[in-house]
């Protein structure tokens, strides 16, 4: 049969609930929708229907708790904010106009660039506006502020642009630094601004440098707030100095800081001032940037070796720090040449870490002590001695040259040298028969002596 659907508080009473309350729309004689459309306060408790018959027979539902509020609704939502200078105040608008319970309102931000949502100001719930204060905006701040309004039955949101603009950061580089002189260095200018830059130069020592001096390639834009310039000069005296580049957009200059750039200057060559008596010495004028550090000598001797056919040779280093510098003008240094007697050619080097620069010039160890001697030989060996033939190379023309030979008395030992050839001959007698002698020539001269490596040489047993 047809059935009578009434609606009813859960309430002790069971109290009926007329369609002045609450809409009650009858759908068909089997159901019937309870509703509320417009709701202006908030509303809770259990419901449940009950539906009959003619006869009077009837059923309830099962009781249900029934809540009734209101979408949220944005009254004053944030517009883009236009022309915003960077260190300036910002207020972001967001309020509600409807919602029922009232709802929070939060803040989030999307950074320019990045799509990472971040929660920012302080959620509010129950007040109707939360205004977003942004008291000194910075660039890396320009981004997208949405506000949420949010309540049990929904949200809705609004969004706002914000662009920040700053007048230019600018900053520079070199490559290479330091720079050779006679070597090409590039600096580079880079502005970030918004609006983008319109004017850019460089400054050297205070002062502008023109377009085309040094030499200025063709601006780069890789962003909208990003410019870059730069300049190719060759290092030298006057293209060291402190450089700084500059630029400018509406909103003002911006400069970089300065910055020095390093040429690094050869030393002059060495300049000898003295080659006698044993002593090479030298100066040097300007020292370089940086200064000189060391300086080393090489010589080799311009006389044949007649017993190994090999040059005398040898080498010093000789730290800077060791001689006196007076208004950028070194004292003398001089290198005591206590190679073996002769003549030389010989080569001075300064260096600076940078550059390396080098003097010939000519030197004589004569008088000097004597050079390697060599055992070429040892003949005629007998029962009671040998003689035993060696060589010295560069033994001092003028010097007065004496040797002996290890173990052996000075009177059986008959000694001669031709400084000619280099060549000298010890002649050993008056030794015992079948024995064993450890053979070294000794030859000294005033200024010094030389030893020969060690023979052994025994005497014959037999008469």
């Amino acid at each position: 049969d047809p059935s009578t659907i009434t609606w009813h508080n859960d309430d002790a009473n069971k109290t009926l609930i007329t369609p002045g309350q609450f809409s009650i729309t009858t759908i068909s004689d089997r159901s019937s929708r309870f509703h509320r459309d417009n709701a202006v306060s908030l509303t809770r408790a259990k419901r449940f229907c009950r539906a009959a018959d003619s006869i009077g027979s009837s059923i309830d539902s099962t009781a249900f708790l029934l809540t009734f509020g209101a979408l949220p609704a944005i009254g004053n939502a944030p517009t883009d904010p236009t022309n915003e200078v960077e260190g300036t105040a910002v207020t972001l608008m967001c309020s509600f106009s409807a919602g029922l319970p009232n709802p929070e309102i939060f803040w989030k931000f999307t950074a320019k660039g990045t799509n990472k949502m971040v929660d920012v100001g302080t959620p509010t719930s129950g007040n109707q506006n939360n205004n977003l204060m942004l008291p000194n905006i910075q660039r890396n701040e320009a981004g997208t502020y949405t506000c949420y309004i949010r309540n049990p039955f929904g949200n809705v949101s609004a969004s706002a642009a914000l662009i920040v603009r700053y007048k230019p950061t600018v900053s520079i580089q070199f490559n290479p630094s330091p720079v050779k002189k006679g070597s090409s260095v590039t600096i580079t200018c880079r502005s970030d601004s918004l609006p983008l830059a319109t004017s850019h130069s460089l400054k050297r020592n205070g002062n502008f440098i023109p377009e085309n001096s040094p030499t200025k390639s063709p601006s780069n834009t890789p962003s909208e707030t990003i410019i870059e310039w730069s300049y190719t000069l060759i290092g030298s005296n006057e293209t060291e100095g402190m450089y700084q580049c500059e630029a400018n957009n509406t909103l003002g200059r911006g400069e970089s800081q300065e910055k020095e750039l390093v040429v690094l200057l050869p030393p002059d060559a060495p300049e000898v001032v003295q080659s006698a008596a044993s002593d090479l010495c030298w100066s040097s004028g300007y020292l370089g940037h940086p200064p000189i550090t060391n300086y080393s000598l090489s010589c080799t001797s311009k006389t044949d070796n007649l017993c190994s056919n090999e040059p005398a040779q040898f080498l010093a280093t000789v730290n800077a720090a060791n001689f006196t510098t007076v208004n950028n003008v070194s004292g003398i240094l001089c290198a005591n040449l206590t190679g073996p007697s002769a003549d030389y050619t010989c080569s001075i080097g300064a260096n600076n870490g940078a550059f390396d620069v080098k003097t010939s010039a000519d030197a004589s160890t004569r008088p000097g002590k004597p050079g390697p001697v060599t055992i070429k030989n040892i003949a005629d060996v007998t029962n009671t001695g040998f003689t035993v033939n060696w060589c010295v190379a560069f033994s001092g023309s003028d010097a007065a040259l004496t040797s002996t030979i290890n173990g052996v008395s000075a009177d059986k030992a008959t000694h001669s040298y031709d400084s000619q050839t280099q060549q000298g001959t010890t002649t050993v007698t008056q030794l015992d028969p079948g024995t064993s002698y450890t053979v070294t020539i000794k030859v000294s001269t005033s200024y010094g002596e030389a030893l020969s490596e060690e023979k052994t040489q025994s005497t014959t047993c037999g008469e």
